[in-house]
């Protein structure tokens, strides 16, 4: 089932994001049409066997770690959600930009 995970960073979103998308993640959905969803960006999404609320938020402390262990300025998460979803949802579909 894939997971949505989004969060806010005190800075560096951009590494964040990079470093989760080498998990896997992507900036991009698809709808039941297959016509692609462009997420926020600091919303991500994983269709990873077994990826689960939980795992997306470890996967978020991991990326975290990561960057900081590589940069001077040391990031802090400030928030994050995540959720396991179905079929069963609706949104507004954008365009894809800064990708």
């Amino acid at each position: 089932m894939p997971v949505l995970l989004t969060f806010d960073v005190s800075t560096n979103q951009t590494a964040i994001t990079q470093e989760l998308r080498k998990l896997g993640y992507t900036h991009t959905l698809h709808d039941s049409t297959n016509r692609p969803v462009y997420l926020p960006a600091t919303t991500l999404v994983t269709h990873r066997a077994g990826a689960t609320a939980q795992t997306a938020v470890d996967d978020l402390r991991r990326a975290i770690n990561n960057v900081n262990a590589l940069t001077p300025v040391r990031i802090v998460l400030e928030r994050a959600f995540t959720t396991e979803f179905g079929p069963a949802w609706s949104g507004i579909f954008g365009v894809a930009t800064g990708l």
